[in-house]
């Protein structure tokens, strides 16, 4: 959207650009101060397209780090909570691919611990966790889902974060 608005003002400057020369050159001159102006205007361009690319990336990499911290503050509230049953919101292979799963549940306003679990090579997403087996599969129909996937309720030995 930005990018959609920075190129209409770089438009409309260029069209203002010509507009001007040609009220004030004629022939070989409004040809070389258009080239001039065009030239100009591109190079804005490109600074401009660059300085958004930049913002975007940042504001990606501070809404990551804020989607981590969130993961981390869930994942000490449910160490400190009894039971080996979990409501399992997905398993991933690449820790990159769990992160990004994690930033999906938050735009959703859910707040998932991307885990390790003892005897897997899996990243788990965990949601709640519970004693009673019975109470988590309660709890995970309330959960909305991703992608329609309903919410597996597992028993694991979560490796938490210290």
């Amino acid at each position: 959207m930005l990018r959609s608005a920075a190129s209409l003002v770089l438009i409309a400057l260029s069209t203002i650009t010509i507009w001007f020369s040609q009220q004030f050159f004629t022939g070989n001159e409004l040809k070389a101060k258009t080239k001039t102006g065009i030239s100009k205007n591109n190079q804005v361009i490109d600074l401009v397209e660059a300085t958004i690319e930049n913002k975007i990336e940042s504001e990606k990499v501070n809404f990551m780090a804020t989607v981590m911290k969130i993961s981390m503050r869930h994942q000490s509230k449910l160490k400190k909570l009894p039971g080996n049953y979990y409501v399992v919101a997905g398993k991933y292979g690449s820790e990159s691919i769990a992160w990004d799963e994690c930033v999906r549940w938050k735009k959703l306003g859910v707040e998932v611990a991307c885990v390790e679990v003892e005897e897997s090579n899996l990243y788990h997403l965990i949601m709640a966790r519970f004693t009673d087996e019975d109470d988590a599969k309660i709890n995970a129909k309330q959960i909305p889902m991703l992608n329609n996937e309903p919410l597996q309720v597992q028993k694991l030995n979560v490796i938490y974060a210290q």
